[in-house]
């Protein structure tokens, strides 16, 4: 159980580290695209690309956080019987 529960922390804090790695390069290649002399579109299918993607990661983070509760629930109730 203990293993378990440490898979969870990690897939846990991996995912929000993701989260968060997405928005600088987000930011980097969207300014990458606009400044690069193209038309806009590009550049809006760009940013809707990463919008989608980061409420992806955030529907992920949220699974990882509410598997890693379920398992910490089970083993409260393991030790307590």
């Amino acid at each position: 159980m203990d293993y378990a529960l440490a898979i969870a922390t990690y897939q846990v804090r991996l995912s929000l580290l993701m989260r968060w790695n997405m928005l600088p390069i987000s930011v980097l290649s969207v300014l990458g695209v606009w400044t690069d002399g193209q038309s806009v579109w590009p550049t809006l299918a760009l940013l809707v690309f990463f919008v989608v993607g980061y409420y992806t990661t955030g529907w992920e983070h949220r699974q990882y956080k509410a598997r890693k509760q379920d398992l910490e629930k089970l083993r409260r109730k393991l030790q307590a019987d």
